[in-house]
């Protein structure tokens, strides 16, 4: 049933891969739930990696695998469910060249309803821009469109990209051009208003930074210049991070990460706040800020998702640790019922855990993990490093 608490246990373990990381998680109707993941191959080249439960999460179909078109890798995939019950994946696929990735696209896929196999991917973004792109996201827009968003890294703009039909077409709108700042980690959220929001981290040309905000009133069809603001305080120092957000009503939450360490390319930085911003006024204006990191429990962390509940509460977890490689790290959980403006004590999901912010580990713990709820239940995805490589595990835990 809705309340069984299911601990944290590996779900990607496969012969044919060497370590799994950067996970999504997504629940459907039915009891459906998916798990996706970047699937290493002993190759070193990776695919999407996934599995379905069909009884939430007890039990788990084989892992299977979703590649990117014509031998390119597939990366960054994140999972979401339309009201038709599909399951969508969205992920970047490009060729490894000595220079780095080159040849990118944008792509996502679905499996329909009632089934647990992903079909033919399609590709999301313009085949022919010869553009360097990163780390898309997938929502459902109130309307029932399929709602794309990435960063186009070589010119700095984002994009969200939006198809009403089922994914057979795509209108690609530009969310902001940036002009002289470099925009990422967008993440996209719904209000019942009818506004989309979309969270981001920009750097500008003088290497300062911040979160934005945008949001468009039409559906994601046009995101207006002027809708727009930025989230962090004056004071902040806001990681190369992603951010999330959360809305309802004329009120929107924005989490994001903050640390006193530069972005540096093969390190994740270890965050020592996870602030939620919370707006009012549809994002104009930021009225107070809040801090989700349970400093009793941990001096860093890494990694925070945020889902807010049906009933108003707000779920966060994180990767946890009070070193960089600390041993005893932990993945934790952590709860507000006050509109995320406290944070109850933090509770372990899983420890110990190995707290890894280099890319290059085999121990990697990812950029981003999954979280969901459903029907009095938080479910979540994560990186187990406690072996000699990365694996991912899931976990769902009823909540009041």
């Amino acid at each position: 049933g809705a309340s069984d608490d299911i601990p944290a246990s590996i779900v990607s373990g496969s012969g044919k891969t060497l370590i799994e990381a950067e996970t999504s998680v997504a629940t459907g109707p039915d009891g459906f739930v998916v798990v996706a993941y970047i699937a290493v191959q002993f190759s070193g080249l990776s695919t999407n990696g996934y599995r379905f439960s069909k009884d939430g999460g007890h039990t788990w179909g084989e892992p299977s695998f979703l590649a990117s078109p014509g031998g390119r890798v597939a990366s960054d995939p994140v999972l979401v469910f339309d009201r038709q019950g599909n399951a969508w994946m969205s992920w970047v696929g490009y060729r490894l060249m000595q220079n780095g990735p080159s040849d990118m696209h944008v792509y996502v896929a679905r499996a329909d309803a009632g089934t647990t196999t992903f079909g033919a991917p399609i590709e999301v973004s313009d085949p022919n821009a010869g553009t360097q792109l990163d780390k898309p996201w997938v929502t459902v827009t109130p309307k029932g469109a399929i709602l794309v968003t990435y960063a186009e890294t070589s010119t700095g703009a984002v994009f969200a990209a939006r198809s009403e039909d089922g994914g057979g077409t795509w209108k690609r709108a530009k969310v902001e051009a940036t002009g002289n700042s470099f925009g990422n980690l967008l993440y996209p959220c719904t209000s019942d208003s009818g506004r989309i929001y979309v969270a981001y981290i920009f750097i500008t040309a003088m290497g300062g930074g911040g979160v934005r905000l945008r949001w468009s009133d039409d559906d994601g069809v046009s995101w207006p210049v002027g809708s727009k603001s930025d989230v962090a305080a004056a004071d902040e120092q806001p990681a190369f991070e992603d951010p999330n957000c959360a809305a309802v009503g004329n009120e929107v939450w924005v989490s994001y990460g903050v640390s006193g360490e530069q972005f540096a390319g093969q390190q994740s930085a270890k965050l020592d706040g996870i602030k939620v911003a919370h707006s009012s006024n549809g994002g104009h204006a930021i009225d107070r800020r809040s801090d989700a990191l349970d400093a009793a429990a941990s001096t860093f962390a890494m990694h925070p998702q945020m889902v807010r509940e049906d009933g108003g509460a707000f779920d966060l977890v994180y990767y946890a640790g009070s070193e960089t490689n600390d041993a005893s790290g932990s993945f934790r959980r952590v709860r507000s019922t006050d509109g995320a403006s406290t944070w109850e004590p933090s509770v372990v999901v899983k420890e110990p855990l190995v707290f890894v912010p280099s890319r290059a580990d085999q121990r990697w713990l990812g950029d981003y993990t999954g979280i969901a709820w459903r029907e009095g239940s938080l479910y979540t995805s994560f990186v187990d490093n406690t072996g000699e490589a990365s694996h991912v595990a899931f976990a769902r835990t009823p909540l009041p």
